[in-house]
């Protein structure tokens, strides 16, 4: 019978997330998604690869759109330090 404890699955996504990915990086997740008796968890291992693949894709695209806003925010800020206390005030900024 598959494991089971009612809990919200998204609810441990960020601490699968980082497990995965300490054991993609070390070259183990596959050998350790081969160990997975997939009867008793209910989940097959190519299951998990799959979503683990799309998972990374999405984690990538939300750190390069953190990194594109602050780098927006730093030009912003750049921007507006090289302006004159009158430009300032005129912009309102």
């Amino acid at each position: 019978m598959p494991c089971r404890d009612d809990t919200p699955v998204y609810s441990y996504t960020r601490e699968l997330c980082a497990v995965l990915r300490v054991l993609d990086e070390r070259g183990d997740l596959l050998g350790v998604l081969a160990s997975v008796n997939e009867s008793e968890s209910g989940i097959k291992s190519s299951d998990i690869l799959s979503w683990w693949k799309q998972h990374k894709k999405y984690d990538d695209e939300r750190r390069e759109a953190h990194r594109a806003e602050d780098e927006r925010r730093a030009k912003r800020a750049k921007v507006i330090r090289d302006l004159s206390p009158e430009q300032r005030r005129a912009l309102g900024v």
